[in-house]
């Protein structure tokens, strides 16, 4: 019986693949669907490509052995999962990545693929590898669009009650309007009870005026947050007025005798430095052999540090001015040492974060509170935290990170006064939370979809410097220097190197020109006004390329998720290159360019 008490593990569906042999038709044919549904799922295709990268690339695949399925035990399905994320990280160049990703990331990640599978494995593996991919690699619906927690099943009937319901609102509003001041039924608000008219993103939202307005006779509503737990304690008994206190703990005590001693310990201290001055002022006077020294007169420059003139000029008081501002200097007691200054190597500083030093490798967000260990998607890092918290209720430009700062509010998904979280936000989150490989796998076929694999590489025809066509000039750009943005050095910026082409010799461009030398760089900008006629092109070489007498240069920083990712990539591989040879100069490519 003992022997028998052991339960073998039960079969699973799917487990001998005889299942697999049932082909939906519906799936795979296309004429098997009616006209309408293939036109809807056509355009829903459509604009779905057009937001992620579904059909780059040959479209996502599962790295499997030969000759073996994706359906197994839950083992088979980790390795799947753990292949497909080795072969997906390989796909990425190198300098695509953290500049610490190599040396701090690749090789514990590296030996988290090679272990047995787990849920939590592969879940800390996942986040730890999108944390150290560039922001610019990803597609604009990563960083600007707004995410989603969960999935809600929304039948006909609920939708037609929640209509119902809205209407019956709207009436009662309507209602209200034409109501008269002597109906009993309706409870009259004034809105500008408080004095002035409350401009606060609060009172703006949806049945807050109520308790805002109200003070608490109309009640409304009140948060209940999940992980902020209230502790009420008994009110504390006012201290009799007049009466004298005395401590009554012995750490009180001492802390009271403490502050007397340290008041007559500093009195002492004054009181010698006051007696040490004069008897050295004294001591001066007999050494000094000037006119105003003879007369008894102090020299200004010894009480008075911030005198600019030299009334006396004898050797002796000009060696106590040192003195004496050597000796004030000194007095001065730092609670910690300085900071070191920085050193500087021919006029520049020899490392700056973001552009010499990289940021430190990024760590995924737990989503924790520290004192309750509830997980919440409205936690924040400490520094973003730490900041909102010093400039959220003064400087109305700061929003917190993760959180889309535009969206419009809609009570029915997102019932929260705050603003909605973005697409990578909830990803990290869901991801987090992940207890299946089902989820996991789910999450890094999004991920992979949010890669921009279309300019992942460049075509060996195309030319290093990208140049944009118009109708009168060409634009011709390179990338030369880079300015990675706090607090993670995730997001960066690019200096480029922009050259104006112009295709006809009747084009002057201005040396005033702001669209050249200003902040407000228009790539599109046409200068067809310019023209009376359109002229055939005139001022080409023998050899077709453009006359350089007339190109306009000028440099311009830009964010790095409007550059394809093969210009980042080649300027990284050219300035690990310099780094190597041991030049730091930026590198601009010259010369005439064929058009």
């Amino acid at each position: 019986m003992g022997s028998q008490s052991i339960l073998e593990p039960g079969f699973r569906l799917g487990e001998s693949d005889t299942l697999l042999r049932y082909v939906n038709q519906y799936r795979v044919n296309e004429y098997a669907k009616n006209p309408t549904q293939r036109t809807r799922e056509k355009d829903k295709r459509k604009y779905m490509c057009g937001r992620f990268s579904l059909m780059d690339e040959k479209g996502f695949e599962w790295s499997q052995a030969k000759g073996r399925s994706i359906a197994g035990s839950p083992d088979q399905v980790g390795a799947v999962i753990q292949d497909t994320l080795e072969s997906f990280a390989q796909k990425i160049p190198s300098v695509l990545m953290h500049r610490l990703w190599r040396r701090d990331g690749l090789d514990n990640f590296k030996k988290g693929l090679n272990a047995p599978p787990s849920v939590e494995l592969l879940r800390d593996l996942l986040l730890r590898f999108e944390c150290a991919i560039r922001r610019p690699v990803f597609h604009n619906v990563w960083w600007s669009s707004l995410g989603h927690t969960r999935l809600m099943r929304i039948t006909v009937e609920d939708r037609e009650r929640r209509q119902y319901y809205e209407a019956k609102k709207k009436k009662l509003e309507r209602d209200l309007l034409s109501a008269d001041a002597d109906d009993e039924e309706v409870i009259w608000v004034k809105y500008h009870k408080v004095g002035a008219v409350i401009k606060r993103t609060l009172w703006r939202q949806n049945d807050e005026n109520y308790r805002v307005n109200g003070r608490g006779a109309l009640g409304g509503w009140l948060w209940v947050s999940k992980t902020f737990r209230r502790r009420f304690i008994p009110k504390a008994q006012r201290p009799a007025i007049g009466g004298k206190l005395e401590p009554t703990t012995l750490a009180n005590r001492k802390a009271i005798r403490l502050e007397g001693v340290l008041k007559r310990l500093n009195e002492w201290r004054n009181t010698e430095f006051n007696r040490e001055e004069r008897v050295w002022q004294k001591d001066v006077l007999k050494n000094c052999y000037s006119p105003m020294c003879k007369m008894g007169l102090i020299p200004p420059q010894l009480t008075d540090n911030c005198s600019s003139t030299l009334s006396c000029y004898s050797l002796t008081c000009r060696q106590a001015i040192a003195q004496t501002m050597g000796r004030t200097t000194s007095s001065v007691v730092h609670a910690h040492p300085p900071s070191p200054e920085c050193k500087k190597e021919n006029g520049s500083d020899e490392k700056v974060l973001g552009i010499d030093k990289p940021f430190p490798l990024p760590v995924p967000l737990d989503y924790r509170v520290r004192r309750t260990g509830e997980q919440s998607l409205l936690v924040l890092p400490q520094k973003a935290l730490k900041r909102l918290a010093r400039q959220g209720g003064v400087n109305s430009g700061y929003f917190a990170p993760g959180f889309h700062r535009m969206a419009k509010s809609n009570t029915q998904v997102w019932n929260y006064p705050c603003p909605r979280p973005l697409f990578d936000n909830c990803w990290r989150y869901l991801t987090l939370r992940a207890q299946s490989y089902h989820s996991i796998a789910l999450h890094l076929r999004i991920l992979y979809a949010c890669i921009r694999w279309a300019d992942m590489r460049r075509d060996p025809e195309e030319d290093l410097r990208v140049i944009a066509h118009y109708a009168d000039h060409d634009e011709i750009r390179t990338v030369i220097g880079h300015k990675e943005l706090p607090p993670d050095g995730v997001s960066e910026q690019y200096q480029l190197h922009v050259e104006v082409v112009p295709l006809d010799d009747s084009i002057d461009l201005a040396e005033d020109d702001a669209s050249l030398e200003g902040a407000t760089y228009q790539p599109g900008r046409s200068l067809e006004k310019v023209l009376r006629k359109k002229k055939p092109v005139k001022g080409r070489s023998l050899n077709g390329t453009a006359r350089m007498d007339k190109v306009k240069t000028f440099e311009k920083w830009i964010d790095g998720t409007e550059l394809k990712l093969w210009e980042i990539a080649e300027y990284w591989k050219s300035l690990e290159n310099r780094t190597k040879r041991g030049s730091a100069t930026p590198f601009v490519l010259k010369g005439f360019v064929a058009i």
